[in-house]
């Protein structure tokens, strides 16, 4: 390689390297942003934040500093419209992956109880025409996202049937009928705690979740006894909310799958599935 062909490549791994930086720290700034503001744990890894923030990263973390590799020359006519150019549109998909994070942002978690027993994550646009003010439902609880519960008729026959309709595809969600929320509290916050998974069962189902459930009690000086564990179904993937049992308090999350590696599976499976016709 010439001397010359030795120093254009330097410059442009330079600008390169420094574009890169840039775009990680800006990236990096704003998920963190992200996650504080919107998705406290686990909503981000198991309700969408992941899946936007990777598609986004493609873009402004990787094609953005590649294209600047293969634009750049010093002394080249019109280089600075060409980084503009990119910077536009990096600046363009970034602000597109902000707010589907915003839109897409968990602000209840509606429990609903047996026989499914578990939170599902809602935003705001899936409770849009639901009826009730969004200021009234975030007052039903203080937690972030918001814990309600939703209400259900005595007859098991009836729920059953309900909830075939909710989430087989017919009829409207009980997750979008607001006038059934109710909050997390009395006979309800019992119910749930009564319905929260047993210890063999947690192990059958997530045996991920098991270490870090011995953890999170260990952390605690605690037994398994002394908090129910009740599963938060996203649209991705599952996670374990935590409640003290003496006092119904919410606890934390524990996750349920290794996030790495679930993630890189799903990947693969994906690629790996055949295209439809």
């Amino acid at each position: 390689m010439s001397p010359e062909l030795r120093r254009l490549w330097r410059a442009k791994l330079q600008a390169c390297g420094i574009h890169l930086a840039i775009s990680a720290a800006l990236f990096a700034a704003i998920i963190a942003v992200g996650i504080e503001l919107w998705y406290p744990p686990p909503y981000f890894w198991i309700d969408g934040g992941l899946w936007v923030v990777r598609i986004a990263a493609i873009v402004d973390v990787i094609l953005g500093p590649l294209l600047t590799l293969v634009v750049f020359r010093p002394g080249k006519r019109l280089l600075a419209l060409n980084l503009a150019v990119i910077a536009f549109f990096q600046a363009a998909f970034l602000t597109w992956g902000v707010l589907v994070m915003y839109q897409q942002r968990p602000l209840l978690a509606a429990f609903v109880g047996a026989p499914s027993n578990r939170f599902f994550p809602i935003t705001e646009e899936f409770i849009r025409d639901g009826g009730r003010p969004l200021e009234e439902l975030l007052a039903l609880s203080p937690e972030r996202p918001a814990q309600v519960s939703i209400r259900l008729p005595e007859d098991i026959a009836e729920v059953r049937t309900l909830l075939a309709e909710s989430f087989g595809g017919g009829g409207s969600s009980v997750l979008r009928r607001t006038e059934l929320f109710e909050p997390l509290r009395g006979a309800q916050l019992e119910r749930m705690l009564a319905g929260a998974r047993d210890e063999r069962r947690l192990a059958a189902l997530w045996p991920l979740a098991r270490p870090r459930i011995e953890r999170f009690l260990a952390e605690r000086g605690a037994r398994f006894e002394d908090y129910a564990f009740v599963p938060i179904h996203g649209r991705y993937y599952i996670a374990l909310a935590a409640f003290e049992r003496a006092t119904g308090r919410y606890a934390g999350a524990l996750y349920t799958h290794d996030r790495l590696r679930a993630s890189l599976t799903d990947l693969g499976a994906r690629a790996a599935r055949p295209a439809r016709n």
